[in-house]
């Protein structure tokens, strides 16, 4: 659900100005969905699409990413996946290597 969700959501982006009111739907489906995960799938749909190497896709790589960080920095729907990503790893795993 959530790949179909971010292709569809990039190709979304791809014919409309992402400025326009790309924000205010990924705001929206942030206040619906489960945040951690949908920027993780988003960032992985991004990830692939820039390993395409299509004309223009650089330009529409970094409006993405530069509008997805604004959103998880500032957005109250993305508070709680901010305040998890402020959290300091967890060391357990390097204690007695």
């Amino acid at each position: 659900f959530f790949d179909v969700v971010a292709h569809r959501l990039l190709d979304l982006f791809r014919q409309q100005t992402l400025e326009e009111k790309g924000w205010l739907v990924i705001r929206h489906l942030c206040g619906h969905l489960d945040v951690r995960r949908l920027y993780i799938t988003v960032a992985r749909a991004i990830q692939e699409a820039a390993a395409k190497n299509e004309p223009g896709e650089l330009e529409f790589t970094q409006q993405l990413v530069q509008t997805f960080s604004w959103i998880l920095f500032t957005a109250v729907e993305t508070k709680q996946l901010r305040d998890e990503l402020l959290q300091p790893a967890p060391i357990s795993g390097l204690v007695g290597r």
